[in-house]
């Protein structure tokens, strides 16, 4: 991993964009490991987008107004995009107990979990695209 979010604040900073022409920075990270009873991800942003999340299988993914959880949200790289008033939302596990140790490999991913959140931030991305 890059520290402080290099790679976003780079392109904010180095590329000429009309940020206008951005609709969401969605940042994907950390999916696909989910304890039993648990949330297994996320997704972190601005109110506006809520609505895009309220169809989605709510043991799959929570919609947190980013006014709230503010402190979970700052932690990666959609803060470069916020910080320019783009909207950003981060969809991913927020923690979990093998995070960035050495029980953090493949094993602990479950990948049927994985395929129905691809699905939905496809289905997603889609639906904000389109609107």
């Amino acid at each position: 991993e890059e520290p402080c979010f290099w790679g976003s604040q780079y392109f904010i900073e180095n590329y000429n964009f009309n940020k206008d022409h951005i609709v969401v920075n969605i940042n994907v990270e950390m999916c696909g490991k989910r304890d039993k009873g648990n949330w297994g991800t996320t997704a972190i942003g601005p109110e506006n987008l809520k609505d895009y999340f309220l169809n989605t299988d709510p043991l799959s993914v929570k919609y947190l107004d980013l006014e709230n959880n503010s402190e979970k949200y700052k932690g990666s790289d959609q803060l470069s995009f916020y910080r320019k008033d783009i909207p950003a939302i981060r969809f991913g596990n927020l923690d979990y107990p093998e995070k960035h140790t050495s029980r953090d490999d493949i094993s602990i991913i479950d990948f049927r979990y994985l395929e129905n959140l691809a699905e939905t931030l496809y289905n997603i991305t889609n639906e904000i695209a389109n609107h």
